[in-house]
Order: C-alpha cells, then sequence, then structure tokens
C-alpha cells in the first residue's frame, strides 16, 4: 500500500495566469506499488487514484534506479539515480491543466488535457551522520508530457524539485 499526496492544487490568487480560474485542491493517491530488487538496479511500479475524489483521477509510474556507494573524505554516501515515467490519466491531468469554457479568457483559450505521461531524472543521495540519523537528499527533474505543455496554465516543459531530510531511526 502507498498514498501520495499531490499538492498542485491552486486558487485564484495564487498568480495572474489563475485568476478567473476556480480552486483546484491536492489530490491524495491511494494506491499499490512493488519494487524488485536485483544486481543490476532496482525495478517499480506503483499505481494509485484519487481519494479525495477531487480529480477523480490515477497515476501510474514505472522506474529504474541504481545504487552507488562511496567511501571518501566527506564520508560514506550512497547514490541512487534513477529514471521513471509517469502517466497521469485523462481525468488527472484535466483536473489540474486544464482550463473549462467558463474559465476561458482571450489570453488563456479553454483546453481539455489528456492524459500525459512524464519523464523523470533524479538522484538521491544518503549519509549516516550517527548511527540513528540520517541525511537525506534528493533532486528531479520531471520533462511534462505533451498534454500538460500545451497548457495555457503551463509556460515551461517541465519542473526541477528537491528535498532535504533527515531520517531518525528509533
Amino acid at each position: 500500500m502507498r498514498a501520495d499526496l499531490l499538492l498542485q492544487g491552486y486558487k485564484a490568487a495564487d498568480g495572474a495566469v489563475f485568476t478567473g480560474m476556480s480552486r483546484r485542491d491536492p489530490s491524495l493517491l491511494v494506491g499499490v506499488g512493488v519494487k524488485y530488487t536485483t544486481p543490476v538496479g532496482q525495478f517499480w511500479a506503483e499505481t494509485g487514484v484519487d481519494a479525495t475524489g477531487n480529480s477523480k483521477g490515477m497515476r501510474s509510474e514505472v522506474g529504474v534506479g541504481w545504487r552507488i556507494s562511496t567511501d571518501s573524505a566527506i564520508g560514506k554516501w550512497t547514490f541512487s539515480p534513477y529514471l521513471s515515467a509517469q502517466l497521469n490519466n485523462a481525468k488527472l491531468t484535466n483536473y489540474y491543466f486544464g482550463v473549462s469554457n467558463s474559465e476561458a479568457t482571450a489570453s488563456r483559450p479553454a483546453y481539455q488535457a489528456g492524459s500525459a505521461t512524464n519523464l523523470n531524472f533524479g538522484v538521491s543521495a544518503v549519509t549516516n551522520i550517527t548511527p540513528s540519523v540520517s541525511l537525506l537528499l534528493g533532486a528531479r527533474y520531471r520533462y511534462y508530457g505533451e498534454s500538460i505543455r500545451l497548457s495555457p496554465l503551463v509556460d515551461s516543459k517541465g519542473s526541477i524539485g528537491g528535498n532535504v531530510s533527515l531520517l531518525y531511526r528509533f
């Protein structure tokens, strides 16, 4: 079992491009996933549906990653580069990136978004600070599927994301 919170929602006050748009709330995707680790790398597949009912959509993803461990002057690190393809069905994509006829303006035409396959390229890194505390770092680039790139709400071909986390083991 797995759950992913999509914080892609917005309200009209979030920017000029959203003026006159109906509010889009976050979605909670609930589903299943499987991972398989081999000497060559780790493979995974997961799928989930929107449990909030906001988008009434679903997302599926398949990916592959590798683990590279190092022992250097700055400590022991494990790096995990990965590639994945993420399919958002038309309902999920249209909820966040579509523009209804009532939301359309002269500068923002109506747009019915179809399904979109995003490509993700990223790397995560982890090192132990103490036996019970680890530092986790991550960075990724998401190349948007065509249905998202063509949306009048989107002005780029992709997005960059990152995270910094501390993990404490009890």
